[in-house]
């Protein structure tokens, strides 16, 4: 009996030291490898994004989010770089999305390497300069309410969104761009997508 009991601790301790977290390295090898992205192709996307004038608009009313199906307005996603049983290997980040009458298309604000309090302050700085990449903005993929145009920089055109007038601190918000670029085609940018743009 004694024996039959230390058997099944010990099942217990090598499932739950060496099996589970075994599976979850496999799983997270397997669906959750980021794609192998180089600085060349960080500076490629840079390089091809343009500037955009634009009018956020008024905060989205709940009728409007909820017509939405809560898919435009301010949202939490999250990057997963490793699946671990107490999801440390989660990171937050945060979008804004909306649809310009200037440009007839939804775009997706998104703060990777900054604070969600940044988003925050979009709605009241309405008049914004995006930075967008090209292909991107030309391609019929993006720019629906499903697959909205990605932001990964914007400024306030009469006032800084950021404290301490960072907008309009070239060195910090060209750093900023590279490092959101980064992640994004790193952990956000479909994998399929990402082979197509850049072979």
């Amino acid at each position: 009996m004694k024996l039959q009991k230390m058997g099944g601790a010990f099942g217990y301790i090598i499932g739950t030291v060496i099996l589970v977290p075994l599976l979850l390295y496999i799983i997270s090898v397997i669906f959750y490898s980021p794609n192998k992205i180089t600085d060349n192709q960080i500076n490629q996307y840079i390089t091809n994004s343009i500037n955009l004038q634009d009018n956020v608009g008024h905060s989205p009313t709940f009728k409007e989010i909820d017509d939405s199906k809560d898919r435009i307005g301010y949202q939490i996603e999250t990057i997963t770089f490793f699946l671990s049983r107490h999801g440390e290997g989660d990171r937050w980040y945060y979008t804004y999305i909306y649809l310009s009458k200037k440009y007839k298309k939804y775009f997706r604000l998104t703060v990777i390497v900054e604070g969600g309090g940044i988003i925050n302050r979009v709605t009241y700085e309405n008049d914004i300069i995006l930075t967008v990449n090209r292909e991107d903005l030309n391609s019929p993929k993006y720019g629906t309410i499903d697959n909205p145009v990605p932001v990964l920089k914007f400024i306030g055109v009469n006032k800084s969104i950021r404290n301490n007038n960072l907008d309009y601190n070239k060195a910090y918000m060209d750093k900023m761009f590279h490092d959101n670029v980064e992640m994004y085609l790193k952990y956000i940018m479909p994998k399929k997508e990402f082979k197509e743009r850049f072979k």
